[in-house]
């Protein structure tokens, strides 16, 4: 079923789910700023999801997208600290 056939009240009533509502949960929350990642990943592809226009185009172009970074990063240095260890050796 597709998200957008999900609305709360059915997600309550089928599946159910008690909410609790805390209204002021963000208040002190700090800003951050958007990084420079994101900001040129949604720079370039909100336009192909908007046009392509379906819940799978936008998770693939947008979403994925900035799922795969940290990981892509963190491979990178997992990767560069065993080399250090291998040449330490």
């Amino acid at each position: 079923m597709s998200y957008r056939d999900f609305d709360l009240k059915k997600v309550q009533r089928e599946l159910g789910v008690v909410l609790i509502e805390k209204p002021h949960l963000f208040l002190n929350a700090n800003n951050v700023e958007i990084s420079p990642f994101l900001l040129e990943t949604l720079q370039e592809n909100v336009p192909l999801a908007r046009a392509i226009n379906t819940e799978k185009a936008r998770t693939a172009i947008l979403i994925q997208q900035i799922y795969l970074k940290p990981t892509v990063y963190h491979l990178f240095l997992v990767l560069l600290y065993f080399k250090k260890r291998i040449n330490d050796t």
